[in-house]
Parts: C-alpha cells; structure tokens; sequence
C-alpha cells in the first residue's frame, strides 16, 4: 500500500508543467503581449490565452477620448437622484479604422471592441474653416492623441457567431435611485470584470493595429468643444466567457456566463 503511494506520488512530481492551466492574463500584460507580438518577425501564438481583465468604471462627464470609449461608465442625475451604470461596447468598421479591409476584417463577423488600456495626451487647438474669397472662420477644439489596446469580439445578434456571453449585449444601462450624498462611496471600487481567451479568426497579422483621424463633438451636451482625434488602436480577437460587475470589496453585483469557480 505504501509503495503504491510512493508511485502515485512520484508519477505526480514528474507531471509535466505544460498541464497546468496558464495564469490569465491581466490588461497590463495583454498589453505587454500585444506590443511583444507586433515587434516580433514570427510572434508566438496568443490564441487560446486566458485572460481577466479588471476595467474600472470612469466618470461618463469626462470629455476626452479615453472616456468616451471606456466599456464602463457611470452618470449621475443630481434632478432625478438616478445612477446609471452603462457597459458600452464600441464597432469596428471601416468608417473608424484606416485598414480594415487591408487586414482582411470584412471577411470576418461585426467585431465588437473592449478597450482596457490606453495612453492619452491633449492640446488646445483651433479649427479654421475656409469659405469663398479665402474668407474663413476659426472654431477652438481640443487635439487628443490616444493609444489604446481592446479586444476585438464577434457578435450577431441571435447568431453562432457571437463570442459574447449568453444575455450580454454590446449595451446594456442599468439604473437605480441613489441619494447624493452615497454617490462617492457607491462608485468608488465599481469595476468591470472582463474574462475569456484569445482566439485567432483568420486576420492578419494576429494582432492588428491601424489609426482613425478625425472630429468629434458631443451634440447631446451642451458641450461645444469639438475632439480632433488621432487614435492609434491595436486588437486581438477573443472570446468574452464572463462578465461582472464587482464593487470595492470585490462582491459580485452582477454577472453574465456561466458561474465562475474561484
């Protein structure tokens, strides 16, 4: 009986590493993966990579770039005392990414795009438009260059081809009456939790990178300032198996996919 486990023991030691289940990566090393495989000649495949991602929730008011294309965003109705808490997924296209066709991406199912990781600098500028007899007007507008890093998720609607959660959509808002005064203890620590692996649909290369140029302005505001935008933007596809929203203490608030073991 002993020697029997003294054998199992042994055939357990010289288990090979390679078994094991891999650490998921998190949005600092994704990057550092990302960035590895675009300056490498022949990368090392990132499909089939776990991941878990931890996006906090950012004030939706904030006028820049790195906001308004955050997944995970809070306002805040001082009149009605309403909190609303919005996952919002971006497009993929060819109006918003100089080479997508390029990169064989039309050939692909509408992509959804994750943002988690970006470097953000801005200038005040002035924006001159030219009219007849060289008359022109000028307009101040505030230039913003971003780098960012997302993940690029199939979805159609009811489709096979949607590597989104089951009940997740690209958006979904979520309200509730709140006093003010718990709105800083309520949105402190509120993050979005983002888990699933990478995967490899036929693009090229494997992680694809291209830019969007261009103005944006925020018509549902009273903000007139115009964004002059250069983005450069660099994705991986994935599969997105869960998503969850924890609060400070890292209680689950709630989920999409299936219940996860810890």
């Amino acid at each position: 009986m002993i020697s029997g486990l003294l054998i199992a023991a042994a055939l357990g030691a010289g288990a090979p590493a390679s078994l094991e289940t891999p650490a998921p990566l998190d949005g600092v090393n994704l990057r550092g993966e990302m960035e590895a495989a675009r300056k490498t000649a022949t990368p090392a495949p990132l499909a089939g990579k776990p991941f878990r991602i931890v996006i906090p929730f950012v004030d939706g008011r904030k006028r820049d770039m790195k906001t308004f294309q955050s997944p995970a965003r809070w306002t805040y109705d001082y009149r009605r005392h309403v909190l609303r808490v919005i996952i919002g997924l971006g497009e993929l296209t060819s109006t918003n990414y100089d080479r997508f066709d390029k990169q064989g991406l039309r050939t692909l199912p509408p992509l959804q795009t994750v943002f988690f990781n970006a470097d953000e600098i801005h200038n005040d500028v002035f924006i001159r438009k030219y009219q007849r007899q060289r008359n022109y007007s000028e307009e101040g507008a505030l230039a913003t260059i971003i780098t960012n890093y997302g993940l690029a998720v199939p979805y159609a609607p009811g489709g096979a081809a949607s590597a989104l959660p089951a009940r997740f959509e690209p958006l979904m808002i979520y309200e509730t009456q709140l006093d003010p005064r718990d709105l800083r203890a309520r949105v402190k620590g509120l993050t979005l939790v983002v888990e699933g692996r990478l995967t490899a649909l036929g693009q090229q290369p494997e992680v694809f990178c291209g830019d969007y140029n261009g103005t944006l302005a925020a018509r549902d505001t009273n903000d007139t300032v115009k964004l002059v935008v250069t983005a450069h933007q660099c994705f991986v596809t994935a599969q997105i198996d869960n998503v969850l929203v924890t609060d400070r203490d890292n209680n689950r608030i709630t989920a999409w996919g299936p219940p996860v073991r810890r």
